[in-house]
């Protein structure tokens, strides 16, 4: 009888690890994959995410042989004056977004949580012109 309730119990505990188990993996993998994707990407061709402050963010097509050799470039001093001052721009419109309320990193890099707040902050921009329009329109 012991043996019989002490053994259910051990099968009910490897059910429970198991699934905890199983819970972990698949919350690991939800986090790796935190960077979206093109739409139909094509196998083989490498993609950028490109950034306009006035646009919403697009993939542009790139040559992977540039980006291969761009990695093993040697950067003048003008090319790093540029890219510090790129990063700059981007840790100020970061700063920017979260006085606004969105939920985004400061680190000069456009991530996935700064492209969705870029995006929303466009759309919200864009209402506000077309309400303030709108007002005009019946004030006329």
């Amino acid at each position: 009888m012991v043996i019989a309730i002490f053994s259910h119990l051990l099968m009910s505990m490897k059910i429970k690890l198991f699934v905890v188990f199983l819970l972990l993996v698949f919350s690991f993998n939800g986090i790796a994959q935190d960077y979206k994707l093109p739409n139909n990407p094509e196998v083989g061709v490498c993609y950028i995410r490109c950034l306009d402050y006035e646009k919403p963010f697009k993939w542009r097509k790139v040559d992977c042989d540039s980006i291969k050799s761009s990695k093993t470039k040697v950067l003048t001093k003008i090319d790093s004056i540029k890219i510090e001052q790129n990063k700059l721009k981007m840790k100020a419109y970061q700063k920017k977004l979260i006085s606004l309320g969105y939920e985004v990193n400061v680190h000069g890099y456009p991530d996935n949580k700064t492209a969705i707040a870029h995006d929303l902050y466009l759309k919200r921009k864009k209402k506000e012109a077309r309400k303030a329009r709108r007002k005009k329109k019946k004030q006329a």
